[in-house]
């Protein structure tokens, strides 16, 4: 920032993560939790006020902002290079997964904002109605450990796997052994693993909250749900398997708005348009 001033030059900033929504970290009292989020906004919005323009990924983060009073904001997705999960296949028996299975995937890092415990609560009824489900985490985090203890607790240790780290190059063939995607976060500025997702031809049970509903479309390619109501999940969850193969087709049409190429070139617009009115030499 200081450096662009000096040197006059355009100043672009790039807003992804909502700070002030992660105060739990922080205290778990609430008026402590008030307070932070107050200060973050305070500070973000002196950090981001002296940027010529802000990028964030999606129309609800950009609405969410402007109306903390950010101004010059832009919408660039995040883009993703959809070939390896156009070209990867299933490969079950890597995973420890039989093609009897119902895969019902969670692909992200494990902390208490992805939400998790609304589809620990809902697997017992969900797997009444599909006998054959599995569960798989896919992903690290702080809250690892909390949440293999709540699905002890819950009893439903046979029901769920927890894979930790995959690597790239296993994500792609664990996206494409799956059935569903499961994406019950409250923290979502785009919601990048529900696009892999896509793109792999997974029909998305997203919550509706923040940016995921910018990506689920109901009844074309997934179906979004109440995060906080565990038998609105399970009727959503039951749904998207009947209707599997209309929405798969519909998800992967979905996944080619967030090409690496339709993003860059939007980037690239922004950058012309600072490169023309600055008069960059």
């Amino acid at each position: 920032r200081d450096i662009a001033k000096k040197r006059k030059l355009p100043f672009v900033g790039s807003f992804h993560t909502l700070i002030p929504y992660a105060t739990h970290y922080i205290s778990k009292r609430k008026d402590v939790q008030d307070i932070a989020k107050s200060v973050a906004w305070k500070y973000l919005r002196w950090y981001y006020g002296s940027c010529d323009i802000t990028i964030v990924p999606s129309n609800t983060i950009k609405e969410l902002i402007e109306k903390e009073r950010f101004t010059n904001v832009r919408v660039v997705e995040n883009g993703i290079n959809l070939i390896p999960y156009e070209k990867s296949v299933s490969d079950r028996p890597s995973f420890n997964l039989t093609d009897e299975d119902f895969i019902i995937l969670f692909v992200g890092r494990i902390v208490k904002e992805k939400n998790l415990e609304v589809l620990i609560s809902a697997s017992k009824n969900i797997v009444k109605e599909i006998p054959n489900a599995k569960f798989i985490i896919a992903g690290k985090g702080p809250e690892e450990n909390y949440y293999k203890d709540l699905v002890a607790k819950e009893g439903v240790n046979d029901l769920f796997k927890f894979l930790g780290f995959v690597p790239d190059s296993k994500i792609f063939s664990l996206y494409k052994s799956a059935d569903i995607f499961v994406f019950p976060s409250k923290f979502e500025t785009q919601g990048l693993s529900g696009i892999e997702a896509m793109a792999s031809g997974l029909p998305v049970v997203g919550a509706d909250y923040l940016a995921i509903s910018e990506i689920v479309k109901n009844d074309y390619n997934g179906l979004l749900f109440d995060p906080d109501d565990e038998n609105d999940l399970l009727e959503k969850v039951i749904l998207c398997a009947s209707k599997k193969k209309k929405f798969s087709k519909n998800a992967i049409e979905t996944a080619q708005k967030f090409s690496i190429e339709n993003t860059t070139n939007k980037l690239l617009e922004i950058y012309n348009e600072l490169y023309i009115n600055k008069k960059i030499i």
